[in-house]
């Protein structure tokens, strides 16, 4: 007669079936029995080995409704005859420390377990089988899948450029933190919009079209358009865009307004560049042009005096003396100009503004040309309020009004007047110059501050100009961030007018 624990091993397990036995002993899988109360009556030897237990006896008298890793709601489904799957971690070392069984494993494992009710003919539950399945390594890659998922994201959002994500249709499925503040739209906003319909400039997406036909055929697409934002202000972006194995494109982002900005400035800066250069030849062509007119004087009489130094009379001598002076003097002011001129240009001659005393300025300047009025009889008028104050490079200053006062008295006729007058009009400070003399005809008026259109006269007297004095004028001026120009009318004077911004 078999014993109470044989019939029960028999009615969960039918262990005399020779295939059955041959599978619970031979599976892969750890297989546990349990009797109708819960008690293990067996388990087969992968069972053991995953458990790094030596025998069954060992583990006899385990009761799988004690197990700690059963849901609670399994003993109730069981024994209703309902099978149940869950899933649990093992700690060996706590096995150990709480001496629940043997084992020679340490660390942790995963398991996957199916619990299963067995039942008699009358469908009346008997017993349980526990199948275990060791899914260490699966969990292990879950969890490495999800920490790679967390940190892709991680760094999606400590990202420095904007990142968009997805679908071949080209509708967004994700976006990080950098893309929300560029476009100033939440990710929320974002996901679900068509990337032609989402964040673009129509105008910079119909000079740029999205190329998606190049993405599905693997080509990375680089392109700049611009992101209009809530504000209306735009920004400009690069985006590098490829299509994945996947069929998710992934598009980047980077904030490139700085870099516009700045290749627009050195274009400028370039540009500058140019025209100075352009400038600087056209001056030296000019000066090397008028210095071989007075210097072809200057050798040419210098050589006759000395030739026929006894054979010449004084009046002829005299003229020659004439000459060379004038021309000398004239050769003088075209280096004296090139000599301001590159200084400015070059950065040599310092700009360096201060708090000047218009009178006071223009009484110093007067003091410079004094002997050429006093030549023709001409009388200088300054109405200058002694109060009014010029915030300026005072070199520059005199340069400038030197200049505008001497042009003024050489094409004003003997006895004549010119008049220096100085007034506030629209928050500046206006100087302006008045003559009347030859004044200036149309078309040296329109060249007057050109460079490569200025010509050389005369003055009411034979007095000799370089053509160069209104062009430095210009530059200082401007230099002040101030304005210059004329208003002339042939025969009857002419009116030169610079302002500059109140102090």
């Amino acid at each position: 007669m078999k014993s109470k624990s044989e019939k029960i091993r028999t009615s969960t397990l039918d262990v005399e079936n020779g295939k059955i036995v041959q599978i619970f002993r031979q599976s892969p899988f750890a297989i546990e029995i349990y009797d109708i109360d819960g008690q293990l009556i067996d388990a087969n030897p992968a069972c053991l080995e995953l458990f790094g237990i030596n025998k069954i006896e060992e583990i006899k008298g385990f009761n799988l409704f004690d197990d700690p890793n059963l849901p609670l709601n399994a003993i109730s489904e069981i024994r209703n005859g309902k099978s149940i799957k869950y899933e649990f971690e093992l700690n060996f070392d706590l096995v150990r420390l709480n001496k629940l069984f043997e084992t020679s494993h340490e660390g942790t494992c995963f398991l996957e377990c199916y619990l299963n009710p067995t039942t008699n003919e009358k469908n009346e539950v008997t017993g349980y089988v526990l199948n275990i399945i060791d899914i260490t390594e699966r969990k292990q890659a879950e969890i490495a899948l999800i920490e790679s998922r967390e940190s892709y994201r991680n760094l999606t959002e400590l990202a420095v450029d904007g990142i968009l994500i997805g679908s071949n249709e080209g509708f967004i499925i994700d976006a990080n933190s950098c893309i929300c503040t560029m476009s100033g739209k939440s990710r929320e906003e974002l996901i679900g919009l068509h990337i032609s319909n989402s964040i673009f400039t129509p105008e910079s997406l119909i000079l740029v079209p999205l190329r998606f036909d190049l993405l599905k055929k693997g080509e990375v697409v680089i392109s700049e358009r611009n992101i209009l934002r809530p504000d209306g202000t735009e920004i400009t972006i690069e985006m590098h865009t490829k299509m994945m194995p996947n069929e998710i494109y992934q598009a980047i982002l980077r904030d490139i307004s700085h870099q516009k900005q700045y290749e627009a400035e050195i274009q400028i800066k370039n540009e500058e560049l140019r025209k100075t250069n352009d400038e600087k030849d056209r001056f030296l062509s000019i000066i090397a042009h008028d210095l071989k007119n007075p210097f072809g004087a200057i050798i040419g009489f210098s050589d006759l005096m000395l030739k026929k130094f006894y054979e010449l009379d004084d009046e002829t001598l005299l003229k020659g003396l004439k000459t060379i002076e004038s021309a000398s003097t004239h050769a003088y002011k075209l280096l004296e100009n090139l000599l301001i001129w590159s200084q400015n240009q070059t950065g040599l001659r310092q700009f360096s503004p201060e708090r000047l005393n218009l009178k006071t300025q223009v009484a110093e300047s007067l003091s410079m040309v004094e002997s050429a009025a006093i030549s023709k009889g001409i009388s200088i008028v300054v109405s200058v309020n002694k109060k009014l104050q010029l915030f300026a490079d005072k070199n520059m200053i005199d340069s400038i009004l030197r200049n505008l006062i001497s042009n003024a008295i050489k094409f004003s006729h003997k006895g004549q007047k010119v008049k220096v007058k100085a007034f506030e009009l629209d928050h500046k400070l206006h100087i302006s110059v008045t003559d009347k003399g030859v004044g200036i005809s149309p078309q040296r008026l329109s060249a007057i501050f050109e460079i490569d259109k200025r010509t050389n006269t005369t003055g009411t007297e034979d007095e000799q100009g370089t053509g160069l004095g209104m062009i430095l004028c210009k530059g200082f001026v401007n230099k002040h961030n101030g304005e210059i120009w004329v208003e002339s009318t042939p025969g009857k004077g002419s009116i030169f007018t610079i302002s500059f911004p109140l102090v």
